[in-house]
């Protein structure tokens, strides 16, 4: 089995090296999410001040073959935990998942963490895990606008039309920010679903630069919906 090189820096800055390795692994994974981008954890490092961290497995010619990003937070009640990325399990050989989670395993107990949130891992491991879904939903870009219109039913065509009518308008301009997150809290809310507070979201911009974007639907000069796209 490939070997495993724990390396959890107290923020992914501080090790080119391990930031390096992550870009050989992600690019060699294609089917790897914008989720999977390291940036993530600067993102967290700025809204919250929790530490990233990489772990790493490497085949017997020292290549990077499997790995883990993730930052360490805590409960409300001060228990310590360890989330990867949302897709922040990546793997180019199967056998190195399990030597790499053992070894993320025992860095945590070390540590003195009370559980570790793995994602986007592809497949569930035998062992003390317990699995959660997460429903995604694509949106196929590559056939152009006109594929995407004729793609939508004559039901969403007919509310597009209607809006555009009534003067509704898109906008990029992060002047909408704090309406957008407005609108987010108040979802999530009603989902029950955990809330990240607006300097997330100013992070978010900070790190990501042009390759973060705020799409927000207003109008009469009121924000009434919005959305934010994130690009690697």
């Amino acid at each position: 089995l490939p070997a495993v090189s724990s390396r959890l820096p107290s923020a992914p800055a501080d090790d080119p090296a391990a930031r390096t390795d992550w870009a050989v692994l992600l690019k060699a994974c294609p089917t790897a999410r914008v989720h999977a981008d390291p940036r993530w954890l600067d993102v967290v490092a700025r809204a919250f001040r929790a530490p990233g961290a990489f772990a790493l497995a490497r085949d017997p010619s020292g290549a990077v073959c499997a790995g883990v990003a993730g930052y360490y937070s805590r409960t409300l009640r001060g228990a310590r935990v360890f989330h990867s990325l949302r897709h922040g399990v990546l793997t180019r050989e199967p056998a190195a998942l399990g030597p790499l989670m053992a070894a993320v395993e025992a860095d945590c107990r070390s540590r003195g963490c009370t559980q570790a949130v793995l994602g986007g891992a592809p497949e569930l491991l035998p062992g003390p895990y317990r699995a959660s879904v997460h429903t995604t939903l694509t949106l196929d870009l590559a056939g152009g606008p006109t594929s995407l219109w004729d793609g939508f039913s004559n039901k969403v065509r007919n509310i597009i039309r209607r809006a555009e009518r009534g003067g509704l308008e898109v906008s990029r301009d992060l002047a909408h920010l704090s309406t957008f997150h407005t609108i987010y809290a108040r979802a999530m809310t009603e989902r029950r679903a955990n809330v990240r507070a607006l300097p997330f979201f100013r992070a978010i911009f900070d790190v990501f630069g042009a390759d973060a974007r705020l799409y927000s639907a207003v109008a009469a000069g009121r924000s009434c919906g919005a959305m934010v796209v994130v690009s690697a």
